[in-house]
Order: C-alpha cells, then sequence, then structure tokens
C-alpha cells in the first residue's frame, strides 16, 4: 500500500528529538518521528483489540490470564504519559 506523503515545517523541541532517536534506534529527524507516529498508530490499534474482546472470557485453563489484562489501557495511559514527561 502506497502511503502519501506531505511536507510539513513545523518546530520541534531538540532535545526530544534526540531522545526518541536513541530510544528508538533511528538515524534521521524524520525517521524518527515516522517511527513515533508509527507507535501511535499502534497503541490504538491494541487498545481498540482490547475494547472490543473485554468480557469475552477466554475459560479454561487460560481464564486466570484475564485477571493480568485488567487496568491494561490505564496502565498503558499511565506508561505512556512517563515517557513522554521523560522526553520533557
Amino acid at each position: 500500500m502506497k502511503t502519501a506523503l506531505k511536507r510539513k515545517n513545523v518546530y520541534l523541541d531538540e532535545g526530544k528529538i534526540r531522545r526518541a532517536q536513541r530510544i528508538l534506534g533511528t538515524q534521521t529527524d524524520a525517521e524518527t518521528i515516522d517511527r513515533a507516529l508509527d507507535l501511535v498508530v499502534f497503541r490504538k490499534e491494541i487498545l481498540r483489540s482490547l475494547e472490543q474482546t473485554a468480557g469475552k472470557g477466554w475459560g479454561g485453563k487460560n481464564a486466570d490470564l484475564e485477571s493480568e489484562f485488567v487496568g491494561w489501557d490505564r496502565l498503558s495511559d499511565e506508561v505512556l504519559m512517563e515517557f513522554e514527561k521523560s522526553l520533557a
């Protein structure tokens, strides 16, 4: 699938970009921003999938695993907020 690219001229915190590059292992600003956007989109897809399966129960020997995912979306929000604060 071909994606449309659009040129943007924005002001970004240089320190955040460098830190994100180290975390993501990217070389360029554009690659860093693209990878970070991919992570945001992926996170939303995961949360949507979890919401769609919520309450459906696994049953059987894996039923106890359900409890491990209770509050996962809240936890992921907390982790994301902490990550964002660490970039500041």
